[in-house]
């Protein structure tokens, strides 16, 4: 056998340690001022570095940061149906794109984008509430069977 290397039986054993050390770094558990002990992940800062955030206290933000942004795209949109006038219930609130020039779903898949983004992509919806909007989908759908009938 060479000095410094592995024996044939022990690569196995070096994998699960070097897997672990990685599984370590990555996921790590330390103390939440918010949560106490909890899971802590690796995340950009923007600045291009890596700083420890507890999972949970980031997924709050994530979560506090999209429905901040549906309200300013709400209201951006007016705040209202545009065909019935609910505004009751932001939840209930969706935004129909009118074109088939669609880049992304406002809500689709909770991508967090940047204002201007979702400004440029709100300019080719209507604002309606989610009853109107099943409403003119279903017009939609009805119209293209009524053309294969």
């Amino acid at each position: 056998m060479v000095a410094g290397s592995i024996p044939v039986g022990s690569t196995k054993r070096l994998t699960f340690f070097v897997n672990l050390r990685i599984y370590v770094k990555i996921n790590m558990e330390k103390s939440c001022k918010k949560h106490g002990l909890a899971e802590h992940g690796h995340y950009n800062n923007g600045n291009g570095r890596k700083v420890w955030k507890c999972k949970k206290c980031n997924v709050d933000a994530v979560t506090r940061k999209r429905y901040r942004l549906k309200e300013k795209a709400v209201a951006y949109k007016g705040g209202k149906c545009v065909k019935c006038g609910y505004n009751k219930c932001l939840r209930a609130l969706e935004f129909h794109h009118t074109d088939k020039n669609k880049e992304f779903g406002i809500g689709a898949k909770g991508y967090t984008r940047s204002w201007e983004k979702v400004k440029k992509e709100l300019d080719k919806c209507i604002l309606v509430c989610s009853n109107c909007h099943k409403e003119i989908e279903d017009e939609i759908i009805n119209s293209g069977v009524a053309e294969l009938v």
